[in-house]
């Protein structure tokens, strides 16, 4: 694929066969420029490439009206800098429908880019493998032109080195749901749905090396725009307790790659390293946060004890600069916790003490055991024969047989999870159906056709069970016949699908009678099959 218009010659192809070579002839390929023409003029400087489809006549509809196009925040970042990359498809056929989300066919992977760290804030393609039915969009106007806008991959990268990297390429598939639309856009293709793969070019970064005029000696490899502070959890405390330290960088940069801290000595206290954690506005993985360090500080001796600041020397990329951060000391006041020792026998050690001095200091810390009406005292029932005891030897069985039935309610819930579907599906089409029958009146065709299509296809989908988003013509055709549906009713629901999609991507002449005469076919088609399939 030609990154750029211009001449490119394909060097001969050479291949030795029983002692002989034999060598083609060279072939040169000129490469216009119409997908410039056909585009917006602020995007002609976005490297935007063509959708690639198999017939040429589509490929030529389709210049500047459907293609994959990358942006970065930053493309020339400083080593370890975050930037965020985002993937979007733009298409200006039938914008107001959205019809784009529902034909985006993603694969499972990520742009090519070994020399960068990725953290994945968004893919179209869910962790389980699935599509995410409502991917972010959006209408933007470029030169007077609507466009909606796909977003199907966004990322937060950060460069490892300095130097020109390159990320990507990266491409999408779309399926085109354009049979029959060659009076409006002038489409010429088979009876199969075409389909488009949109592609991009790499995006280019030119990365520079962290400055080396001016870094400190201690420098911590840490490189954002932070603050650091430390919090102690109490006060005061005695010498017989612990407490814990929190040192926190919230800012904005590469969190994940912020590593303990350097502490200053501390003779004062044991220090043990506790957990780290990281904390974002939303819970999601991200550039914007903190990053937390957490020790257990135990003192050694009492007294008004100090913890020393913390210091951290990073690197701003916003300001270009090295920076030395510093925490606030913290003070916290220690007592001791010294009891008077417990003498339970032998004469006293201090020469003052009068006899038995000792044993009085140990009753006075006793706490005796009250025996009135605990040893003496009769109950008045024998433990076996107390129906409370009785009950309470008999309440695990009943939770374990009650856990039992609801475990069993559950299984059939979900084995008649697809039977219940089927049974809703004609309500759900229906309330699609009055939506449909008041833009009808309206004269709304556009959003008619669209009620209409998604009330028939929601029908399909949940007498199937099958996902409706992106479920196609052929397939409901094949699955009413494995449901053993007559070829004339299989007739009629595709050729009113296709009325449907005809209408939405490449609308004509529709009238309210064709409007009227559709409403009643699907309400016909939707109420017969309700009861055969």
């Amino acid at each position: 694929m030609a990154s750029a218009p211009g001449s490119y010659t394909i060097p001969p192809a050479t291949i030795s066969i029983g002692g002989k070579t034999y060598q083609s002839n060279p072939v040169t390929v000129a490469v216009d420029d119409s997908q410039s023409d056909a585009l917006p003029a602020d995007m002609l400087d976005k490297g935007v490439l063509p959708a690639q489809v198999s017939d040429q006549n589509l490929f030529r509809q389709l210049q500047g009206r459907l293609f994959l196009l990358p942006s970065a925040s930053k493309l020339d970042p400083y080593e370890g800098e975050p930037c965020t990359v985002s993937y979007e498809v733009y298409s200006d056929i039938e914008p107001s429908q959205q019809w784009l989300s529902e034909w985006i066919q993603p694969l499972l992977m990520r742009p090519a880019g070994d020399d960068f760290d990725f953290i994945e804030t968004y893919n179209i393609v869910t962790p389980q493998g699935t599509k995410d039915d409502s991917p972010p969009s959006r209408i933007v106007n470029h030169d007077n032109r609507a466009f909606h806008v796909v977003t199907v991959y966004e990322a937060i990268c950060v460069p490892k080195r300095a130097g020109t990297l390159r990320l990507g390429p990266y491409h999408v598939n779309v399926v085109l749901p354009l049979r029959g639309y060659g009076q409006r856009l002038g489409f010429f293709f088979d009876n199969d749905y075409p389909r488009a793969t949109l592609p991009t070019s790499p995006l280019t970064f030119q990365v520079k090396p962290l400055p080396a005029q001016g870094r400190p000696a201690d420098f911590d490899n840490i490189i954002g725009d932070y603050n650091l502070s430390a919090k102690l959890d109490r006060e005061s405390m005695t010498d017989a307790e612990v407490a814990t330290l929190s040192v926190r960088f919230q800012g904005h940069g590469y969190l994940e790659s912020i590593g303990a801290p350097r502490l200053p000595d501390m003779p004062d206290f044991e220090v043990t390293p506790d957990e780290q954690s990281l904390e974002t506005p939303d819970g999601r993985p991200g550039i914007l946060g903190s990053k937390v360090q957490k020790y257990v500080l135990r003192p050694k001796r009492p007294g008004t004890l100090t913890v020393p600041p913390i210091e951290a020397v990073i690197f701003n990329p916003a300001k270009r600069a090295y920076e030395r951060l510093r925490s606030d000391p913290i003070s916290v006041e220690v007592t001791s916790e010294n009891l008077p020792p417990l003498l339970i026998a032998g004469p006293s050690e201090s020469p003052q003490a009068m006899p038995g001095e000792g044993v009085r200091n140990l009753a006075d810390r006793l706490a005796y055991i009250r025996t009135q009406g605990f040893i003496g005292g009769a109950s008045a029932l024998p433990l076996h024969r107390d129906p409370w005891f009785l009950a309470l030897q008999l309440a695990p069985l009943a939770f374990l047989a009650g856990a039992f039935a609801w475990s069993r309610r559950r299984q059939a819930l979900a084995r008649d999870s697809s039977r219940l579907r089927s049974r809703m599906a004609r309500g759900a089409a229906g309330r699609r159906l009055r939506e449909a029958s008041k833009l009808c009146r309206e004269g709304q065709a556009d959003q008619f056709y669209a009620e209409l299509s998604a009330a028939l296809r929601g029908f399909f989908g949940d007498k199937l069970n099958r996902p409706a988003a992106g479920l196609l013509i052929e397939q409901i055709a094949g699955a009413l016949r494995e449901r053993s549906v007559g070829e004339a009713e299989i007739a009629a629901a595709q050729a009113l699908l296709e009325r449907c999609d005809n209408a939405r991507f490449a609308p004509g002449s529709s009238g309210l009678s064709a409007m009227s005469d559709s409403l009643n076919e699907a309400e016909r088609l939707i109420n017969e099959l309700a009861r055969t399939i």
